[in-house]
């Protein structure tokens, strides 16, 4: 296992990290908040995935809720190492309020900045990563009608300033 899932294994405490299913970590929203967009694949490997959006739970004990958005990350950040490159990606599942997708990007960036300057200052990790967000939307829930030879085409992605690489 990579120098980085490592790390990040000590790091984490355990009741934070996704729950794995064979070779997949599952990111699993709440329905409780009326999400219809509930369960999110991700191929595991030699990584490490964790939440700190966990229903009855708070990652934040020691922040107070009267600031909003202070308190928001992603739904899921995953590491992962191969070879000598390290890889961090940060996924928000979106079923409606797309608007807030980016912001919470980019909160779980500065989070992960953060302690990966930790960890660099305390000389527990020295390498450099390349940061990634991706936005997962809801499926359409669309009645087929007959089948066809062409597959729609994805859409390209979107690289916004600031979001592609971090050197730490």
């Amino acid at each position: 296992m990579s120098e980085l899932v490592r790390c990040f294994e000590q790091l984490i405490h355990p009741e934070w990290l996704l729950e794995r299913q064979g070779g997949e970590w599952l990111l699993r929203e709440s329905q409780a908040r009326g999400n219809q967009h509930s369960l999110l694949r991700i191929q595991g490997g030699p990584s490490l995935a964790f939440s700190l959006d966990k229903s009855g739970s708070d990652p934040w004990p020691f922040l107070g809720d009267k600031l909003p958005g202070i308190r928001k990350v992603s739904d899921a950040i995953v590491l992962t190492q191969k070879q000598d490159r390290a890889y961090v990606i940060a996924i928000e599942m979106k079923s409606r309020d797309e608007s807030k997708a980016s912001q919470q990007i980019h909160n779980a960036r500065l989070f992960i900045d953060w302690l990966f300057k930790l960890l660099e200052t305390r000389r527990h990790w020295q390498g450099r990563y390349e940061f990634c967000g991706i936005i997962s939307f809801r499926p359409r829930n669309q009645e087929r009608r007959g089948t066809t030879a062409r597959a729609a085409d994805l859409p390209k992605p979107s690289l916004k300033p600031g979001l592609s690489s971090i050197p730490p």
